[in-house]
């Protein structure tokens, strides 16, 4: 399932640009849930879904993106 992200240009603020998306599924058990940065980044989250459970995920993101 993948997340479509809306970009929003905001030119008068210090050009910033925000990335927002939003996205809701399921995982069965014994599926993993895991959210991080690669490659070999850090690990955000890191779950594995209980023996005989059902998750229903709701994931929002917002991301905003400023020049260094």
């Amino acid at each position: 399932m993948a997340i479509e992200i809306i970009t929003q240009v905001i030119p008068a603020i210090e050009s910033v640009t925000n990335y927002v998306g939003s996205g809701k599924f399921e995982v069965d058990s014994g599926k993993s849930l895991k959210i991080e940065t690669s490659p070999r980044g850090e690990d955000i989250l890191d779950l594995t879904v209980p023996s005989g459970k059902k998750w229903e995920i709701l994931l929002k993101l917002h991301i905003t993106e400023t020049n260094l």
